[in-house]
């Protein structure tokens, strides 16, 4: 590797890790606690400010996966009662 990739390497991944630090502390993203901590606190703070994702519930992309899709089913039913809801209500 020449001095001027490592130069451009380190650069990128600098900027990948700063775009990752500006989502996470705009709650746009949940940290991988799994792998590493280095957004944990961007996450807890966004999440204590209610930003980006942490407005409303939602379904861990890990825990979608794995199959467990409770507040997204319960979210889904709201909506359809809710519809029902107002059909009923103007006679539709």
């Amino acid at each position: 590797m020449r001095p001027t990739d490592r130069n451009n390497f380190c650069r990128e991944a600098a900027r990948k890790f700063q775009l990752g630090r500006q989502r996470m502390s705009q709650g746009w993203a949940l940290a991988y606690r799994h792998y590493s901590t280095a957004y944990v606190g961007e996450e807890d703070a966004a999440r204590a400010a209610h930003l980006g994702i942490w407005r409303s519930t939602f379904t861990a992309p890990w825990d979608w996966r794995r199959g467990d899709r409770a507040p997204y089913a319960a979210a889904a039913r709201d909506r359809a009662i809710g519809s029902d809801v107002l059909q009923g209500l103007h006679g539709k």
